[in-house]
C-alpha cells in the first residue's frame, strides 16, 4: 500500500480564473489547497514539510516559473511539480524540465478537468482526502447504509465524480465570462495604445501577458476557440517588432481581426450565459398585459436571450418606464379593454422618440380586432390568446427587424467581415440601419443604393483601397456631403493627410474600440441627420416634405411589389382652411393644422411613412395595408380630431379634415397613378360635403 500523505497543494499562476478553477477541482475531490498568484507570495506559502505538490505556471509576474522552480530546487525543495503552460514546450525546454528542474508533469494550457484530476491522483496516490470541511457529498466518506452501498457502485461513484467536474467547469466558466470581457476590452485598448505609439512597449506587454492568460484559462473552460485566437493573437503581438518603422501590416491585420472575431466568441459565449448575473441585452421590449401566462412567457431563458424584455400589467408602471427608458418595440395586450389598450398605445407613441416605435397587440380572437383598428393603432404585428413563449418570442424578432422611416442609415465598407458584423453589432442597437460591403469594387453601387447617412470606409483592401473609393463617392451629388470616416491601422501623418486629401471626415484606428466607434459615430451623426431633416423634414412635424416623400414611397412600392404586398396610400386635407384661417386667425388654423399632423405621427404603424404634403395637408404611405382598412383607420382619426377644441381668435373651434384614398392592387401599379387616385377621390367627395374620407 502507498504510504498515507497529508498538507497542501499550491497553485502559482497569476491568472486568478484558472487559479479557481483549479482549486475547486481539487477541493471537490478532497484536497487541501492553497493559491498564490506571484512567485513571492508563493515562497512565503510554501513548506518542504506541508506542501505535497505545487502546479506552476510559466510565465509569472517578476520571474517566470521556470527560474522559481530553479529557485525552489537550489534550496533543497524536493516536492513535486506540475508544470503548465500555454507554449508549448520545445525539445531543449523540456530536457531541462524533466532532468535538471525534475519536473513530475508537463501539462500544456488548455486542462482537460477529468483528465487532470487523474494525472494529480496518480501523483498522489496514498493522500488522505478530507471531504468535511469543502461541503462534499457523503458519498464520497466511507459511511453505513445507503451512502455505502454507493460507494461499492463504481459506475456510480464515476458519474457522481464527472457531473461534479462538469458542475464545477460550468460555475467557473460563469464567472470567468464576467472577466473576460472585461480582459478583451483592455486588451483591445492597449493594443490600440501601441499602434498610435510604437514607443509604448509597456502597452504591448500587458497586451501580451493578457493574451496569453486567456489562451490558458479559456480553453480549460470550455472555450476552446477563444483560447486558440488569444494564442494566435499572442504570437502575433511577440512577432511585433518595435524597432521597425515599417508598418507591419500583415501582422496588424491579423491582430485587428483577431481582435474582432474574439469580441464577436465572447458576445456569443455572454449571450448564453442567460443567467449570469449583470447580463445586459442590446434591445429593450415592453409588454404590458394581465395574463399571467404572458408575463411568465417574458422570464424564459429563450426570451432572455433575444432582448431585455420587462413585462407588467400595470398600466402607469408601463407608461413610466416607457418615459425613462429608451425601448426599442412594446407589445400590448388588448383584453379584457380594447379601447383602453389602443389609448395606452397612442400614449406610448406620445412620448418623444417613440413615434415610430413598433408595437404589436395580443388580442382574445380574431374577431376583436378589425383591420382598420389594426391599421389606426399602428400594430406591426399581431397576436391571438392563448400566447406561447414561442408565440411571443416570435413577436419579438419580428418587431426588431423592422425598419422605420427615417432611421439613420449607415454603411460599412471594409474587406473584413468579421470587423463588419462587429462594427454592425456594436451600432444595430443604437437604432441604425446598417449595411456592409465587403468588395470595394461594389462600394460605389452600395453607396448609390443605401444613399448611407455615413459611411465608414477601410483604408487598405485589395484591387481598390480606401484613397480611391472615398475620392470617387465624393463625386455622387447625392453623398458628397455625407461624412466618411477612415477605419486603419495606419497612424502616419502622410497617411492622414492623403485621406483628407480625398474628402475623408474623420479616423478611427484599428482596433476598434466599441465605445469610441458609438460616440465618433454619434457625433458625426447628428450634425448629418440635422442636415438631412432640414432638407427633408418639415421642422413642425417631424414629416417628409414631400420631394423626399416621393423617394421614400418610390422604394417602399418597390419592396412591397417584390414580396407580393399592397401599399396604400391617402392625401389629407384641413376642410376650408383659408376660410378657417379669416375667421379664427392665423395662429388658430394653423395650430389645427398641426395638430392634425402630430396625431398622424402618433397613430399607424412604424413602417408607415409620413408626409407634410402641403401648409394643411399631408400624406401617407402604408406597406401590407388596402384601401379599406386605411379608409376606416382615418374615418377613426377624424372622429378624434374633430372632438379637439382649438383656441381661434375669437372664441374655441372645432374643425374636421377630408381625405383620399387609393391603393396598389385597386388603383394600378405605379406611385403617380395611385397619388393621383387618392387625389381624385379627395376632390369629388369633398364638392358633396367635408369631414368625409373617400375611398370609392
Amino acid at each position: 500500500m502507498p504510504e498515507k500523505k497529508s498538507g497542501s497543494i499550491l497553485i502559482l499562476d497569476d491568472d486568478a480564473p484558472f487559479r479557481e478553477l483549479v482549486g475547486n477541482l481539487l477541493r471537490q475531490e478532497g484536497y487541501q489547497v492553497v493559491e498564490a498568484g506571484s512567485p513571492d507570495e508563493a515562497t512565503a506559502m510554501f513548506s518542504n514539510k506541508d506542501t505535497v505538490l505545487a502546479i506552476v505556471d510559466y510565465r509569472l509576474p517578476q520571474m517566470d516559473g521556470m527560474s522559481w522552480i530553479t529557485n525552489l530546487r537550489n534550496a533543497g525543495g524536493n516536492t513535486p511539480i506540475i508544470f503548465c503552460s500555454a507554449i508549448p514546450c520545445d525539445t531543449k525546454t523540456f530536457s531541462w524540465l524533466r532532468n535538471i528542474l525534475q519536473v513530475a508533469l508537463i501539462i500544456q494550457k488548455p486542462i482537460v478537468a477529468s483528465t487532470f484530476l487523474q494525472q494529480v491522483e496518480s501523483l498522489l496516490p496514498g493522500y488522505e482526502k478530507n471531504y468535511g470541511g469543502e461541503g462534499i457529498a457523503a458519498a464520497h466518506a466511507s459511511g453505513a447504509g445507503e451512502a455505502s452501498v454507493a460507494l461499492s457502485d463504481e459506475e456510480l461513484r464515476h458519474l457522481a465524480k464527472k457531473l461534479k467536474i462538469e458542475q464545477a467547469v460550468r460555475e467557473a466558466r460563469m464567472e470567468y465570462l464576467k472577466q473576460l470581457e472585461n480582459d478583451w476590452k483592455m486588451l483591445t485598448q492597449l493594443v490600440d495604445e501601441f499602434n498610435n505609439d510604437r514607443t509604448a512597449l509597456t502597452s504591448l506587454q500587458q497586451g501580451i501577458l493578457i493574451a496569453h492568460s486567456v489562451r490558458g484559462t479559456a480553453g480549460s473552460l470550455g472555450l476552446e476557440k477563444i483560447g486558440e485566437l488569444a494564442g494566435k493573437l499572442e504570437d502575433f503581438l511577440y512577432s511585433l517588432d518595435p524597432r521597425d518603422a515599417s508598418d507591419q501590416e500583415i501582422y496588424w491585420s491579423e491582430i485587428i481581426r483577431g481582435l474582432a472575431t474574439g469580441n464577436n466568441l465572447i458576445n456569443d459565449a455572454m449571450s448564453g450565459a442567460v443567467d449570469m448575473p449583470g447580463k445586459t441585452t442590446r434591445n429593450r421590449v415592453l409588454i404590458l398585459s394581465q395574463d399571467e401566462t404572458v408575463i411568465d412567457s417574458v422570464m424564459e431563458e429563450e426570451t432572455l436571450r433575444l432582448a431585455h424584455v420587462q413585462g407588467t400589467d400595470n398600466p402607469g408602471s408601463f407608461l413610466r418606464y416607457a418615459a425613462e427608458h429608451r425601448i426599442d418595440a412594446a407589445i400590448i395586450d388588448t383584453g379584457p379593454d380594447a379601447e383602453a389598450a389602443y389609448e395606452h398605445a397612442r400614449m406610448l407613441r406620445e412620448i418623444p422618440g417613440n413615434e415610430a416605435l413598433p408595437l404589436a397587440l395580443i388580442c382574445p380572437n380574431k374577431l376583436m380586432l378589425s383591420p382598420a383598428d389594426r391599421t389606426y393603432v399602428g400594430a406591426s404585428d399581431v397576436l391571438y390568446a392563448p400566447v406561447s413563449g414561442l408565440d411571443l418570442r416570435e413577436s419579438v424578432e419580428k418587431l426588431l427587424r423592422v425598419s422605420t422611416p427615417g432611421q439613420p442609415r449607415l454603411l460599412v465598407i471594409d474587406d473584413d467581415e468579421v470587423l463588419c458584423r462587429f462594427v454592425s453589432g456594436v451600432l444595430t442597437d443604437q437604432r441604425m440601419e446598417v449595411t456592409y460591403q465587403t468588395s470595394p469594387v461594389e462600394a460605389l453601387a452600395s453607396v448609390e443604393k443605401v444613399k448611407p447617412d455615413i459611411i465608414l470606409l477601410d483604408l487598405m483592401m485589395p484591387m481598390m483601397t480606401g484613397y480611391e473609393v472615398c475620392r470617387q463617392i465624393r463625386t455622387i451629388p447625392e453623398v458628397a456631403d455625407v461624412p466618411v470616416i477612415i477605419l486603419t491601422s495606419k497612424t502616419s501623418q502622410e497617411a492622414r493627410s492623403a485621406a483628407f486629401a480625398v474628402g475623408a471626415t474623420d479616423f478611427l484606428t484599428k482596433p476598434v474600440l466599441a465605445e469610441e466607434l458609438q460616440a465618433r459615430v454619434s457625433a458625426h451623426l447628428a450634425s448629418a441627420m440635422r442636415k438631412r431633416r432640414e432638407r427633408a423634414r418639415d421642422t413642425e412635424t417631424g414629416m417628409l416634405r414631400g420631394d423626399a416623400f416621393m423617394i421614400e414611397a418610390q422604394a417602399l412600392r418597390k419592396t412591397a411589389a417584390r414580396v407580393n404586398q399592397s401599399l396604400a396610400l391617402a392625401i389629407v386635407e384641413m376642410d376650408d382652411f383659408d376660410e378657417l384661417t379669416i375667421v379664427q386667425g392665423h395662429y388658430g388654423a394653423h395650430s389645427a393644422a398641426v395638430h392634425l399632423g402630430l396625431m398622424l405621427q402618433h397613430r399607424f404603424s412604424a413602417e408607415t411613412l409620413r408626409a407634410r404634403w402641403s401648409s394643411s395637408g399631408y400624406a401617407l404611405a402604408v406597406p401590407d395595408t388596402g384601401t379599406g382598412a386605411l379608409a376606416g383607420a382615418l374615418e377613426r382619426l377624424l372622429a378624434d380630431f374633430s372632438a379637439f377644441r382649438f383656441a381661434g381668435s375669437t372664441n374655441k373651434f372645432v374643425t374636421t379634415f377630408s381625405a383620399g384614398v387609393a391603393d396598389s392592387d385597386k388603383d394600378g401599379g405605379d406611385l403617380e397613378t395611385i397619388i393621383k387616385a387618392a387625389h381624385h377621390r379627395l376632390r369629388t367627395a369633398r364638392r358633396a360635403k367635408s369631414g368625409v374620407v373617400a375611398s370609392v
